[in-house]
């Protein structure tokens, strides 16, 4: 496997990120995927937007890990995770973002925690073309160390893909998909 300080999924949320944990973890990598303060991470998300407010760097007081996923590692321009973790790599979970945000709506219409959202859905796909431009702008700088992974490929592709950036052997399996709303119902229908 190649060298690198960290790995830091900078896609949006509902662009594949859950499914980014699942193949890293098949590389057997260690995986934070934050999301929420109540997504799988306790309270790393507000531990991080401290130190950001703080001016400390981002992953301090965060549990130790090979890679990093989601909000709010999204919401931090790349250009500063880059300087505070020098030879870190960048993972881009591209998935087209009106698809992206009608699988968020969807998502906050089946889950009752999330059906509160303030953010419209013209907001969250224009959130997911900001990010975007700015990772690509970003990806400019550093090809070597960044890799886009479009996550509505089906098959090895992009595991395959994924397998050459960290050069592990290449794996024959499908990109996972997790976590995909692709419906308005719940699942008791």
């Amino acid at each position: 496997m190649r060298d690198f300080n960290y790995i830091f999924g900078i896609g949006p949320g509902k662009s594949g990120t859950h499914s980014l944990w699942h193949a890293l973890s098949a590389f057997d990598l260690s995986v934070l995927h934050i999301g929420n303060n109540t997504h799988n991470s306790g309270n790393v998300a507000e531990q991080i937007n401290g130190n950001r407010n703080n001016n400390r760097p981002v992953l301090t007081g965060v549990p130790v890990r090979d890679a990093y996923l989601d909000y709010p590692i999204n919401d931090i321009d790349p250009t500063i995770l880059d300087a505070q973790y020098p030879e870190s790599l960048f993972i881009l979970t591209y998935r087209n973002p009106d698809a992206l945000a009608l699988s968020w709506a969807r998502m906050c219409i089946g889950i009752e925690s999330a059906r509160h959202h303030e953010i419209t859905y013209s907001q969250y796909a224009e959130n997911a073309r900001r990010l975007y431009n700015r990772a690509l702008t970003f990806a400019k700088k550093l090809p070597d160390r960044f890799l886009i992974i479009d996550t509505q490929i089906a098959g090895p592709t992009n595991m395959l893909k994924l397998a050459k950036f960290l050069d592990c052997p290449p794996s024959d399996k499908d990109w996972p998909h997790s976590f995909n709303h692709q419906d308005w119902y719940q699942n008791d229908v």
